[in-house]
């Protein structure tokens, strides 16, 4: 078969499924097939679920044969990041400290992805304890970026944006605490978005040590990341909503947006910030992107951001996080903690003092 099922969209696998044009089998085989070529050289798949991801999608024809469909993504393949839940399967967040840990049970957020139809091809890489833009840890070997192995294609959830950008899978769960949903998507030239606090449940977003407490539970969500808007909105739909097992999901009677033009609305834009300009090339695209709202009776402003802003707010990003990750630490452990943080989450940045 030709991989004219590669670099489709879920939307585009899920009607060619529904409407008996292709099999699930077909899509999970060439997409493994697809996987086993390009990953070595990449190292963005760590766990490959070859013969549970076929044998899941066997049922999904037979049930397509009668007529029956699960969700929206039936016998859709697609894979998850490692931090996720997987029932039997480890997840390390790529680090010695979990290196045994195997989830007991799905993350709600899996099992609603299953619900749906989704077939999990296995897990992508990830961040050593998701707490650096470089993709590598005590576990897995590095992950790099598929435009140029010598660069990193961002932290946390590199693995999963190397996976759409490649067309190892059309779809993928990423998870977002410091920009590990936004970054990787922005280096590797797909989708990724950060959902909003406490609207997906986030029951089995990440494996905890025994001692643990909270462990990243704060300000961390879910976040879906795709190839194209279509496919991010879908499953934002399916992931989106409370659930009885997480009680800190309310529910939210969630409306259809009205239909609007581009010049009902208002943009403002900034070409960098002090000592972080932007490339040339960056503000061409910017500027092009302005012409065509402006063009469509859209309105414009260019800002100018105060000089101090981009470390204010860094800064306090920082003590946020850190206090998040570091909840459950005792006082002594503390120091050493910061000093780890810095040859990793900071790496290459201007010291910030850190008052834990």
């Amino acid at each position: 078969m030709s991989s004219s099922l590669i670099f489709k969209s879920a939307i585009e696998l899920a009607s060619l499924i529904r409407n008996r044009k292709v099999t699930s089998t077909a899509v999970v085989r060439e997409h493994i097939a697809h996987i086993k070529k390009h990953n070595p050289s990449l190292n963005a798949v760590v766990l490959l679920l070859e013969e549970e991801a076929l044998k899941e999608a066997q049922i999904c024809d037979e049930e397509t044969d009668k007529g029956q469909f699960r969700g929206p993504l039936h016998g859709v393949p697609m894979t998850i990041k490692e931090q996720f839940w997987l029932k039997g399967f480890k997840s390390t967040l790529n680090s010695n400290r979990l290196k045994d840990w195997i989830a007991p049970e799905d993350a709600l957020v899996v099992t609603r992805l299953k619900e749906a139809g989704a077939i999990i091809l296995g897990k992508t890489n990830i961040s050593k304890e998701m707490l650096d833009y470089q993709v590598d840890g005590d576990i897995y070997p590095t992950c790099v970026n598929p435009y140029n192995e010598a660069y990193s294609p961002g932290g946390s959830s590199g693995g999963s944006a190397v996976a759409l950008a490649t067309g190892m899978v059309p779809i993928e769960l990423g998870g977002d605490l410091g920009g590990s949903v936004r970054i990787p998507p922005n280096f590797c030239g797909v989708y990724g978005l950060k959902t909003t606090e406490n609207t997906i449940p986030t029951h089995g977003l990440v494996s905890k040590p025994k001692e643990a407490k909270g462990f990243l539970n704060d300000m961390a969500v879910v976040g879906p990341m795709a190839r194209t808007p279509e496919d991010l909105e879908l499953l934002w739909k399916i992931l989106k909503g409370d659930d009885k097992i997480d009680r800190r999901i309310s529910p939210i009677h969630w409306k259809t947006p009205k239909q609007r033009t581009i010049g009902d609305y208002k943009v403002a834009w900034v070409h960098g910030w002090e000592d972080y300009d932007s490339s040339e090339q960056t503000k061409h695209v910017i500027d092009k992107l302005i012409q065509t709202i402006r063009g469509e009776g859209g309105y414009t402003q260019e800002l100018k951001p105060k000089k101090d802003l981009h470390r204010r707010t860094l800064e306090l990003h920082q003590r946020l996080s850190f206090m998040t990750i570091m909840q459950d630490l005792p006082w002594f452990v503390k120091p050493l903690m910061i000093k780890e943080l810095k040859k990793g989450y900071l790496r290459g940045m201007e010291k910030i003092p850190l008052e834990i």
